[in-house]
């Protein structure tokens, strides 16, 4: 999660990695992913790894499509397919994912989108 050029270069990698995996495995279907990314949409190192990986991918953004919070590094992807028109709707912080004393479950907010889907 730092700055450095190993900490980059292994965002890189598997980022790479991840883009390899989605593209042999997934050619052609509708395709969600979510998680903690560690990267910051205001750091130029790790725009070029988003840039690519959404490229490699074809997958976008949803916070390129709907009105999110704060730049986060929990994020959502998504693609539709030649079949179904996958759209998201909303983008929220999920309040209610809390321990019994009210106090957060993680050190990240639970980020929760909502889709729509049509057929084309």
């Amino acid at each position: 999660a730092g700055g450095g050029d190993e900490d980059i270069a292994a965002r890189t990698a598997g980022f790479d990695q991840l883009a390899t995996y989605i593209s042999q495995r997934s050619s052609g279907h509708v395709v969600i992913v979510a998680g903690d990314t560690n990267l910051h949409g205001d750091d130029p190192d790790d725009v070029v790894i988003l840039t690519s990986f959404k490229a490699a991918t074809g997958l976008q953004d949803v916070c390129e499509t709907v009105t999110c919070g704060s730049d986060r590094i929990d994020r959502f992807f998504f693609r539709d397919n030649d079949l179904i028109h996958l759209e998201p709707l909303t983008w929220t912080v999920a309040k209610e994912f809390v321990d019994a004393e009210g106090g957060d479950l993680s050190d990240h907010l639970a980020v929760n989108v909502t889709f729509g889907w049509k057929t084309k």
